[in-house]
């Protein structure tokens, strides 16, 4: 994966004073220079240090531009070509949703904070799944750690093309066209596609009161360009024959440091501008994080009179990325907190539709002008964008996407980030509607939902008669609790009907393959990378499979064979194919064709054995006690990711699955879903 500054190198000037130079000076003699967007290079280079006999110093230069330096010079670099009408590739990094599993490997290798987490979109899913923000600079060096340490297939580029040819623009139209036939429509609503459609629901006055000046006040991070809001309202206020007053405090300003920004727009020309906000004074509260919005409120900046914008995007520390613990700070838990604060609220999900985590100042400049918390209007909010002239074509764009979140008319009402699912999906199959019938019975209705979006992602993943299995598979268990007298409350069964399913749609290569070539993710790519119809772009996928992949679906006997034979060698292939090119889709593609043969495969015969012993370990908790049975189950998740992390998964689950004691168990539980479970084995 060759990094995007390589175009720098040209233009970069030497040192007077080299490195190299004054190290052979000084009579060293072992001398390297890498590049540290090359991982795997740079991991051959260290290993030769490490490993060599000689007995001397040993000097590796690391030769490359700082990724944030480096792409604000492109970003400069990139504006006269296209400008200038040359062609320009621009690289973006994403992770595909359904894909990872939430094993949060790749998160243990690199320190990026544009690497971050974000809900999982799948409903049979908890954890949180690893998520690229858009303060990605597209380095590539995140997916490159993924791709060397053999962690997981999630990891894309998209290399989008500004000034394409006529040819170019011809070939990519016909492979885009074509590949989408092949892919047809999809299957049944997809789980990513079914969870990621939030309402769009506000606490929103009918009207709104001002008494200049109106104080405004934006806490918020470094890198997420608070300022260039301030230019807009202030141009905008200006437009309407106001008078901005504007004090910046920008602490740590360049990634992830706290901000804090104030600003006064006054009716008059000569009134007194305090510089500072008044605790309970302020007008109105614009956050670009939902942390800094608590932090802000926690500070006593909020009040009966005040007015709130935000959004539900927040960066992690390391710890939270790395812990599978639930998120302390969701809106769920401070609803209260947040209405007790505040005269009105605008709670934007960043995720929610297209915007797929790129909340923009754009999209918050256009959801103020639509619920009128301030006295400008459309015309001088998009005027003001002109005038100050960054991006001026996607920033418009963005500001009516977010003054389209906002509903017309003052009956509004509070975002509660709950799916947009007015009525689930009927059984497919009449066959087994007694079946699930009877599970209702065992567990209470309430795990009717689960059960249904089970079914369903089990229909997709495999067959209705897989379904069927994964049906008495819940039935026996539910059923043999209640013959011994511990029948399992509604809320443990429910998270049993969780796991189980989970355990049932083990990651291979045919998943892999089904959901890469999947109509939805093509959709998902272009509204997230804000790729219009026409558009000429690339997706490259890189993989790097264990060769128990491979043989994994030969038939049992022959894949038994293969296994005792090379199992232990741990040998993988390393590639990288172009999905939005026929030949990368068509082998993808040939993939997803043996999915008939799965059930009789060497790897089905494994992971049915694994998943009978998950039972066997909840049935046995379950005759002990309740909880118990409820850290079997919530142990049962343990079991995810792809090639070795899924191998030292599985090895955990197994030191899990001895346990009965629950004070032990939960002990191992806390430490596994704590970040602790990456600095080694557990003590």
């Amino acid at each position: 994966m060759k990094n995007p500054f390589h175009r720098l190198r040209p233009l970069r000037r030497e040192p007077p004073l080299s490195i190299r130079k004054t190290l052979k000076g000084m009579g060293v003699k072992w001398i390297r220079t890498i590049d540290p967007y090359d991982v795997e290079k740079s991991v051959d280079v260290f290993e030769e240090a490490f490993e060599s006999r000689r007995k001397e110093l040993k000097v590796i230069i690391s030769d490359a531009a700082c990724a944030l330096e480096a792409g604000r010079e492109l970003k400069k670099l990139r504006g006269d070509t296209v400008r200038g009408g040359g062609r320009w590739v621009e690289r973006r990094l994403g992770v595909d949703e359904d894909v990872c599993t939430g094993d949060h490997s790749c998160i243990s290798l690199n320190g990026c904070p544009s690497l971050t987490v974000r809900n999982n979109p799948n409903p049979l899913r908890a954890d949180k799944i690893a998520w690229i923000d858009q303060t990605c600079v597209g380095c590539g060096l995140c997916g490159e750690v993924a791709h060397v340490a053999r962690l997981c297939p999630s990891f894309f580029q998209v290399d989008r093309v500004e000034n394409p040819g006529w040819v170019e623009h011809k070939r990519s139209w016909f492979r885009r066209h074509l590949i989408r036939a092949l892919a047809g429509n999809g299957a049944t609503e997809g789980a990513g596609t079914a969870a990621s459609q939030y309402r769009n629901e506000f606490s929103l006055p009918p009207s709104v009161s001002f008494r200049f000046p109106l104080g405004i006040y934006v806490p918020s991070i470094g890198g997420l360009g608070s300022g260039v809001l301030l230019e807009w309202l202030s141009m905008a206020a200006l437009g309407e024959g106001l008078f901005p007053n504007v004090m910046a405090l920008p602490g740590l300003s360049q990634r992830a440091g706290r901000t804090l920004s104030y600003m006064e727009i006054s009716d008059r020309p000569d009134a007194r501008f305090n510089p500072f906000p008044e605790k309970g004074r302020v007008h109105l509260i614009v956050a670009h994080e939902f942390l800094e919005l608590l932090r802000a409120l926690e500070e006593g900046y909020g009040g009966p009179e005040t007015y709130l914008l935000s959004s539900n995007f927040r960066y992690y520390t390391t710890f939270e990325k790395l812990s599978l613990e639930s998120d302390a700070y969701t809106l769920e838990r401070f609803e209260g907190f947040i209405q007790e604060n505040s005269h009105g609220a605008l709670l934007l999900d960043a995720y929610a539709g297209a915007l797929g985590g790129r909340l923009t100042n754009a999209h918050l400049l256009g959801a103020l002008a639509a619920a009128g918390y301030l006295p400008l209007s459309r015309s001088s909010c998009e005027e003001a964008i002109r005038r100050v002239g960054v991006e001026v074509d996607r920033n418009l764009r963005d500001f009516h996407v977010g003054g389209g979140m906002i509903p017309s008319g003052s009956d509004v009402r509070r975002a509660t980030g709950a799916p947009n699912r007015t009525s689930l999906p009927e059984p497919p199959d009449a066959r087994w509607t007694a079946a699930m019938a009877e599970v209702e019975s065992l567990a209470g209705a309430g795990v009717r939902p689960i059960l249904l979006e089970a079914a369903r992602q089990l229909a997709e993943y495999q067959s209705l008669n897989y379904v069927r299995l994964y049906l008495g598979r819940v039935r026996e268990v539910l059923g043999e609790a209640r013959e011994k007298g511990s029948p399992m409350a509604e809320e443990v069964a429910t998270e049993f009907c969780r796991v189980l399913a989970t355990r049932m749609c083990y990651e291979d290569v045919i998943r892999v393959a089904e959901l890469k070539t999947d109509r939805r993710r093509l959709d998902r790519i272009e509204e997230y990378f804000g790729l219009p119809d026409g558009s000429v772009y690339d997706i490259k996928d890189f993989f790097k499979p264990e060769i128990d992949e491979f043989y994994g679906l030969l038939p049992r006997w022959l894949g038994g064979w293969v296994h005792r034979m090379i199992g232990h060698k741990g040998w993988s292939i390393q590639t990288g194919l172009h999905t939005s090119r026929l030949l990368g889709f068509m082998l993808l593609k040939a993939m997803t064709w043996l999915k008939p043969l799965r059930p009789y495969s060497f790897r089905f015969e494994m992971e049915t054995g694994l998943t009978d012993d998950f039972i066997r370990h909840v049935k046995r908790c379950t005759a002990i006690s309740p909880e118990a049975a409820r850290l079997a189950i919530d142990g049962g998740g343990m079991v995810r990711g792809y090639g070795h992390v899924r191998k030292e998964m599985v090895a955990r689950w197994k030191e899990f699955a001895a346990l009965t004691d629950a004070a032990q168990m939960r002990s191992y539980w806390e430490w596994f879903v704590s970040g602790r479970r990456f600095g080694g084995p557990r003590r």
